[in-house]
């Protein structure tokens, strides 16, 4: 009891710093997104044995061990949003403990004090604290790869590391970007013998999802190509719609208030990332390289390929050094009130930003939820559904009891079955079955880039489209100028 009172009094500013951030991440607490539908119908599909890589047909179930502790989760608190959301936000709170280790050891406690302050106030850290998505686990487990290369006493922090790296390659490749940054550190220094007992630990947690995949399909990668085939066919569907969407992160960071995609810091630590850059450069320091490594090749790894529209959610993995090195600047302010005066101002910063998306993430989706309502009392038919986003929320409310024709499905016993109206092109074609429209999801553009364009079918035709007589609407979804806007059909 006594050493505890010691720790707490010693460390006073780092606990509140961390309890600070643990309170701004239940704040801003978000409600169930589409990614966590997939990874807990995955998780379902495991629990009932009947989960089937073959038959996978959207990357997130590819990383084994993401599902694994989804499915844990799933396990111990059933399909509860707040039971799930326990993996990221744990994940969150290990990334500021381990940015403060990381600070200390690098320079002093003061930068480790700054850069957890900047990392606890980060608003894509926040939002994503408690959302089912792989980017924040990932972010903590290079964090941990780090600490334990900076701290390393012996072997086994090697092979730890190792492991730890294994089992990240099956969560999120991102990972593989702290694995060179430390192989070239490494490589610098000479340090075979440390690369041999990383590899040898790569290949112990590793070796039972590649065997799997082998097992199952006969291809040792088979995640890797199933997710690079997954992500060439999206882009080839974005090309042929005609709206190509393949920009890169660039616009964003040039608007440090862009809010596009989402809300971030990350555009105003970036721009002052590039002030101290320049600075190091005309003062000839060459210090931190490994950090200036790790920041730089990250955001090269994220711009090049630009497989896919950027999702500013993909820029955590080069949050950590970006804090770090905004930390080991700002220490350089030796007038406290004036560091006050900086960390307040992008406090406030912050603050604004996480306003920007808490209303739309936080409030549930009253519609899809009394849609739920309502099948639950109708007698069981297939569902035919506007836009596919609606069915992830649909399937949250229906208690996962469900399989959908699409993306992806719970292949056990299931009381609905989801079509997806982008692929009928006549309404006169559906029988026996709920349809829901949404005419705001299609009329406000909701529908980006018409996503289905290669299969030659497209929404465009429900703008005009005309309800056939014989089907009995028994839900309608009216606006504030009661309008209809939107309903359920039961269809004969």
């Amino acid at each position: 009891m006594t050493k505890i009172k010691e720790f707490l009094k010693e460390n006073y500013i780092l606990m509140s710093i961390i309890l600070f951030g643990i309170l701004l991440r239940i704040l801003y607490i978000q409600h169930v997104d589409f990614d966590e539908v997939m990874y807990v119908t995955g998780a379902k599909n495991i629990l009932a044995g009947v989960y089937d890589v073959t038959h996978v047909t959207w990357a997130a179930t590819l990383r084994y061990v993401f599902m694994l502790l989804v499915t844990l989760l799933v396990y111990l608190f059933g399909t509860n949003h707040y039971g799930v959301i326990v993996l990221p936000f744990v994940s969150t709170i290990i990334t500021i403990g381990s940015v403060y280790l990381i600070g200390k050891k690098i320079l002093n406690k003061k930068v480790g004090l700054i850069s957890t302050f900047l990392v606890a106030i980060f608003p894509l850290n926040i939002k994503y604290a408690s959302m089912l998505e792989a980017d924040v686990v990932i972010t903590a487990l290079m964090s941990l790869c780090f600490v334990l290369y900076l701290y390393k006493k012996d072997n086994w922090s090697f092979l730890l590391m190792g492991v730890i790296f294994g089992l990240g390659l099956f969560i999120k490749f991102f990972i593989a970007l702290i694995g060179i940054v430390i192989a070239l550190e490494l490589l610098k220094k000479k340090e075979f013998k440390a690369m041999i007992i990383i590899g040898l630990g790569v290949l112990l947690s590793s070796f039972p999802f590649i065997f799997y995949n082998w097992s199952n399909t006969g291809d040792l990668l088979y995640h890797i190509h199933q997710d690079q085939k997954l992500a060439d066919n999206y882009r080839e569907q974005v090309v042929l719609s005609g709206q190509n969407q393949l920009t890169t992160f660039f616009p964003y960071i040039l608007n440090p208030f862009s809010k596009q995609p989402e809300p971030s810091l990350f555009n105003i630590y970036f721009i002052l990332i590039l002030i101290y850059l320049y600075y190091s450069i005309k003062r000839k320091e060459r210090s931190h390289i490994i950090l200036w490594l790790w920041f730089i090749g990250g955001y090269l790894l994220l711009e090049l390929p630009s497989i896919i529209p950027p999702v500013q959610r993909y820029l955590m993995i080069i949050m950590i050094p970006l804090v770090l090195l905004l930390g080991i600047w700002f220490e350089k302010i030796e007038n406290k009130a004036y560091l006050g005066i900086v960390l307040g101002a992008l406090l406030l910063i912050s603050i604004v930003q996480m306003g920007a998306f808490t209303v739309f993430d936080n409030v549930p989706r009253t519609s899809e939820q009394r849609i739920a309502i309502l099948l639950k009392t109708l007698p069981t038919k297939d569902v035919y559904v506007t836009h596919n986003n609606q069915i992830g929320y649909l399937t949250y409310y229906l208690d996962y009891a469900h399989n959908y024709s699409g993306l992806f499905g719970y292949q056990g016993p299931t009381d609905h079955t989801f079509y997806d109206l982008h692929f009928v092109n006549n309404l006169s074609v559906i029988r026996n079955a709920y349809v829901v429209i949404d005419y705001r999801l299609i009329k406000n553009g909701t529908d980006i880039m018409n996503y289905y364009a290669m299969n030659n079918v497209s929404i465009e035709y429900l703008k005009d489209a005309t309800i056939p007589n014989d089907w009995h609407g028994v839900y309608g979804l009216i606006d504030k100028n009661n309008k209809l806007v939107g309903g359920v059909w039961d269809v004969p």
